[in-house]
């Protein structure tokens, strides 16, 4: 008897599975949980790109989908007027296809797609941060509800949660409670984090904001100071865990210290929460403000701002 469909055998962690050639994880998505995503991808023109991207039969994705209830509590809807092709691609890891258990093993998974940026094709240095807890994009974080759902090309793992695309630094910043003092007061100066590519921001909270707003500075050293937050180079939590300094491309840069059982301290300030993605970089949120002064710079626990040649 002739089997009328082709079947790709392939092996993860050890597990056999045999999937038809056409399921791709698109397919994949129905009778899985996620129909609704399904159904609004195909439905419009607007995604036919998506849609080629997704069915390449030669390809190798991990994707996350939304289920239906995390579309439907999103508010997305299945109209010809709506394109979130960026946004779904944003959930899609290219030439790899991570099982559930190696993606609770990372701490962060690459993303090859592409989201616009000021008229432009931008790439996104990261997709998602993972935990054996959830998985989690700035200020949200979602689980796998049904994970290790396989296609010809991929790997399915359905979350229960619709994660914001990372936006422009001062839009993350100010979508994180915390640090939406320093947002503001960056446009109160009207200072710009665009310019920075592949950028680590040691952002203060609301708290740290207040007490440098006490010292009562003038205009153009407060600027100098919060510039200085700002270094041109991508730094990870994990970098900087197992590093005792971070410098810039121009060789500028800050101490750091670790205590067992702590997050690491960036010139003596504790680092509260690591990793908030951004477009073009990452956002570290630090309890005080960051103060640049060299590389032996000794504790700096937010003494009266510097306005030295040591600050450049």
């Amino acid at each position: 008897m002739l089997l009328s469909a082709v079947v790709m055998v392939f092996f993860v962690k050890a597990t056999l599975f045999v999937v038809a050639q056409n399921n791709t994880i698109l397919d994949a998505l129905l009778n899985n949980g996620a129909s609704t995503l399904h159904d609004i991808i195909t439905n419009n023109p607007n995604h036919k790109s998506l849609v080629e991207y997704m069915t390449q039969p030669d390809a190798s994705y991990t994707f996350f989908a939304p289920s239906d209830n995390a579309i439907q509590e999103a508010g997305l809807k299945n109209s010809q007027d709506n394109d979130y092709s960026d946004r779904f691609r944003y959930y899609i890891i290219s030439n790899e296809r991570l099982s559930q258990d190696e993606i609770h093993k990372e701490h962060r998974l690459r993303n090859s797609s592409f989201v616009p940026k000021q008229g432009k094709n931008h790439h996104t240095p990261l997709l998602i941060g993972t935990s054996p807890d959830g998985i989690w994009s700035y200020g949200e974080k979602g689980k796998i509800i049904q994970g290790d759902v396989q296609a010809s090309n991929g790997v399915v793992h359905i979350i229960d949660h619709v994660l914001p695309v990372p936006g422009s630094a001062e839009h993350v910043l100010q979508a994180i409670p915390q640090t939406r003092d320093y947002a503001n007061k960056l446009n109160s100066l009207n200072m710009s984090l665009q310019l920075f590519t592949h950028a680590t921001v040691f952002a203060p909270t609301n708290d740290a904001i207040k007490r440098i707003n006490e010292l009562k500075q003038d205009l153009p050293t407060m600027a100098l100071v919060l510039n200085h937050l700002v270094i041109d180079k991508s730094f990870d939590a994990t970098s900087i865990k197992y590093s005792d300094k971070v410098v810039d491309n121009h060789g500028f840069g800050f101490n750091i210290s670790h205590n067992a059982g702590t997050n690491s301290s960036i010139n003596g300030i504790p680092v509260l929460m690591a990793d908030q993605i951004f477009d073009d970089g990452l956002i570290h949120v630090t309890d005080g403000i960051v103060l640049r002064g060299g590389l032996d710079q000794p504790k700096a626990d937010l003494p009266q701002p510097d306005t030295s040649n040591a600050m450049k």
